[in-house]
């Protein structure tokens, strides 16, 4: 990937942070990483209740919090604004039965 490693930390912490924080204690969060043709995919689950299909393109929204929701709301903006950048992008859904999927892709860089 053709990015400064501290930017990839930043995005790909936040989105693990995040599954952290709405998620029960003691319940796991995945992660995965693979590389997928020109593309490298970080992929962070959680088991926690997931949101309302309809505030899932809000998640990305500076300063928006789910409800009740702790921390400041910058977390995954910041996670899609670094993405976008680097040439990426981020993508969230619900897991199923419950929990949220945050996959960060981030181009192969090419000599």
């Amino acid at each position: 990937i053709a990015a400064p490693i501290e930017l990839l930390r930043v995005a790909v912490g936040n989105a693990v942070s995040n599954a952290f924080r709405h998620t029960e204690p003691g319940t796991p969060v995945r992660f995965e990483n693979r590389r997928i043709g020109d593309t490298v995919h970080f992929e962070v689950s959680d088991t926690g209740h997931g949101v309302e299909p309809e505030t899932l393109d809000r998640l990305t929204e500076r300063f928006w919090r789910n409800g009740i929701a702790s921390g400041s709301g910058l977390g995954l903006a910041i996670a899609a604004t670094i993405a976008e950048r680097l040439g990426g992008a981020i993508d969230i859904a619900n897991r199923t039965p419950h929990g949220l999927l945050v996959r960060l892709s981030f181009p192969i860089a090419t000599p």
